[in-house]
């Protein structure tokens, strides 16, 4: 298979473009409208008001109904664009399928392809992170064109605008200290930054992870709960895995989001045809397509744009650079499929290796240090919980505690115990985890070298803000009772981000963040409501084999020479 992004599929796949009356990915049925003495082409199902150009008029179109383009139907189309004898046959013909030349790929045996246009299918990374993103940003944020007889006056969604647009991106950037380090790039201030260089991740990160609750109190509630609809489908599609159930669902969504689009923002009026891009009729085809070939993040472009970056790196030379990339980039090929035939040859893998002073407890499971020295004894109602727990006899409890554990998938969760000595403004947050959600306090060592965590459980969600954003916003109340449960239980770090309620962020949790496992005040402090962000795509990572940096030494300072 191969993705690129618009511009640059066309020159692979011979489509037209997409801003053609046949502009689809996919080149599906579905015709495209234009203003009037304009060229460009726009997907909109409904027929704007008072329009009758020609070839475009056509009536409403019922999302349902639009079906992909098959090979057969590819074959057809090519077929008509080359039996063309003379340019305004072959403009008919270019026009009316969608097509302008063979693709590069029909040069290749059949038997050695897929089938065109299969053999192009969506790019999650350019749609997710960069089109629909933009598209939303640029309508709550007012930076889309306005036609002259149109007014933004007239466009009640425009919220992101002066005081409120530049305290959203504070908001935005004082969430940095609660998401974990295993996030990567957190987003930086939008309303100053995203002129200069704002990055996919960010971007994803952003609009899929943070706005669906910044945004609650910004937009119009049917503004936002349809944005977080959209939210809902793209976290879907980000999956490892995809139900039947949860497939279904997000097609059912996709198809509703479409139209809702078109009649909270385009409203069938001409001069605002051009809000209706391809990456809101993309949204049609995504479920189709993951049946055919799987979830769209097995076949995104991060991992291309991950090792352009990467070749991009090694070169030293600025001499012939495009030639220095290509070389390198047939060695990087060689050295992989060599790996592949022997992974023992890959040294570069660290996921059977432990820093020293380590525990594997299992699984994939390890502890890290930093550790306490001595024993130290546990207060109650801690000390109970732990005993009861173990089904071991009451006594004073003395146990060493354990600040970090590395998760199979290659995150880090910390805990309170770790992060008591870092300062505020240098943490990045990594003790919350899903299990249900946790904030741990500790980890420690029970009988049999078994490995357990100390933790608070978060507050069950808010019900009717969970269904008014179609799943987008798990919102707690606050922490609530601390449990003892196996680490085996944990399957990622996740982020819980203060919600911006009357308070700034950067003053409502400092409790949360800097209070020690052992506080009395601690839980009480913490009675504030918190949303969850969890790492979009997270589990595709880990078939990468992502791993978190370690960048914490505790190996000197906490060394325990008695247990080594």
């Amino acid at each position: 298979m191969e993705t690129a992004d618009g511009p640059g599929l066309i020159t692979l796949n011979g489509f037209n473009g997409h801003g053609t009356f046949r502009g689809c990915r996919e080149n599906c049925d579905l015709p495209c409208r234009h203003k009037p003495n304009k060229p460009a082409h726009y997907p909109a199902m409904k027929k704007p008001h008072n329009y009758n150009i020609p070839n475009c008029n056509h009536p409403d179109v019922d999302p349902a109904t639009i079906q992909p383009q098959t090979e057969a139907d590819y074959y057809a189309r090519l077929t008509k664009v080359l039996l063309s004898t003379t340019n305004a046959s072959y403009s008919r013909a270019r026009r009316s399928t969608g097509i302008s030349k063979p693709s590069i790929f029909d040069g290749l045996p059949r038997e050695h392809r897929c089938a065109i246009p299969d053999l192009f299918p969506s790019d999650l990374m350019h749609w997710a992170s960069l089109n629909w993103t933009e598209l939303m940003l640029g309508l709550f944020h007012g930076t889309l064109n306005c036609d002259a007889d149109d007014s933004k006056d007239d466009w009640p969604w425009m919220k992101l605008v002066g005081k409120v647009w530049e305290e959203h991106g504070k908001t935005v950037e004082d969430t940095t200290p609660y998401l974990p380090g295993s996030f990567d790039r957190p987003p930086r201030n939008p309303a100053e930054k995203m002129s200069s260089g704002y990055k996919a991740w960010e971007y994803l990160l952003y609009v899929v992870g943070l706005a669906p609750a910044l945004y609650k109190r910004i937009l119009p509630p049917k503004y936002w709960g349809h944005f977080c609809m959209g939210v809902k489908i793209i976290r879907i599609f980000h999956q490892r895995t995809i139900s039947r159930n949860q497939l279904l669902e997000a097609h059912e969504l996709a198809l509703k989001w479409v139209v809702e689009f078109e009649d909270l923002y385009y409203q069938r009026m001409t001069a605002r045809l051009h809000f209706v891009r391809q990456s809101v009729h993309r949204m049609i085809h995504l479920a189709p397509e993951v049946l055919r070939f799987g979830p769209q993040g097995y076949y995104s472009q991060w991992t291309m744009e991950r090792t352009i970056g990467n070749i991009g790196e090694e070169i030293k030379q600025p001499s012939n650079p495009y030639t220095n990339a290509s070389e390198r980039a047939v060695t990087r090929c060689t050295m992989n499929a060599l790996f592949a035939m022997d992974p023992s040859l890959d040294t570069s893998k660290k996921e059977n290796t432990l820093p020293r002073y380590s525990v594997d407890v299992g699984n994939g499971y390890a502890l890290l240090r930093r550790r306490d020295r001595y024993n130290v004894t546990i207060s109650e109602p801690y000390a109970s919980g732990i005993l009861e727990h173990l089904c071991l006899q009451p006594r004073i409890l003395k146990l060493k505690r354990w600040a970090r554990l590395r998760l199979p998938n290659g995150q880090i969760a910390r805990s309170h115990f770790s992060d008591d000595n870092t300062a505020k403004r240098k943490l990045r947050c990594s003790r919350v985890v899903k299990v249900a959600i946790y904030d741990i306090d500790y980890y420690f060592e029970g009988p049999e070298r078994q490995a357990y965590a100390m933790g608070s459980l978060f507050l069950p969600p808010d019900k009717d803000l969970l269904r008014q954003s179609h799943g987008a916003v798990w919102s707690s109340p606050g922490i609530g009772e601390t449990h003892v449960f196996h680490v085996y239980q944990i399957v990622s770090v996740v982020a819980m981000v203060p919600w911006d309620k009357g308070y700034k962020l950067e003053e409502a949790d400092s409790d949360f963040m800097e209070l020690g496992p052992d506080s009395d005040s601690e839980l009480q402090s913490r009675d504030r409501d918190y949303f969850l962000v969890e790492k979009p795509g997270l589990s595709m990572a880990v078939m990468s084999g992502f791993e978190e940096e370690d960048t914490r030494d505790y190996k000197n300072e906490f060394q325990d020479v008695d247990d080594e």
